[in-house]
């Protein structure tokens, strides 16, 4: 009897760690995704500035079909004739860009970095300037 519930006990024991492992390796899991959303959105943010260096004038959609990961897009809105919105969206019909800024083309061109203002609308993204 002694025995039944001493292993018994073992085995509840051994489904709480494996849980709880298992908890674990998701949690890194979602901190590894989020982590690399961050960066892809950042090198695809200066890709744009750039890009925006070299050709003031740039607008519209840019994707790279050759790419590992051809449904992430930028966006490059003219707002006036001196300031771009750079919208970059990561995932196929993403309506909320993972990083958004309206950057200054005047003081892009003149070797600043050209960030007016700058928001991360995904939840734990933040602005990088």
């Amino acid at each position: 009897m002694i025995c039944t519930l001493a292993a018994t006990v073992l085995s509840m024991a051994t489904i709480a760690i494996i849980r709880s492992n298992q908890r674990s390796v998701a949690r890194v899991d979602a901190n590894r995704t989020a982590i690399q959303g961050r960066l892809f959105a950042d090198g695809l943010l200066q890709r744009s500035l750039a890009m925006l260096r070299v050709d003031p004038k740039l607008s519209g959609e840019i994707r790279d079909k050759y790419s590992k990961h051809p449904e992430q897009r930028i966006e490059l809105r003219p707002l006036t004739s001196t300031t771009t919105m750079i919208q970059v969206f990561l995932y196929e019909g993403s309506k909320i860009p993972a990083v958004s800024r309206i950057v200054d083309i005047e003081s892009l061109a003149n070797g600043g970095n050209g960030v007016v203002s700058g928001s991360a609308e995904t939840v734990g993204m933040k602005p990088v300037y």
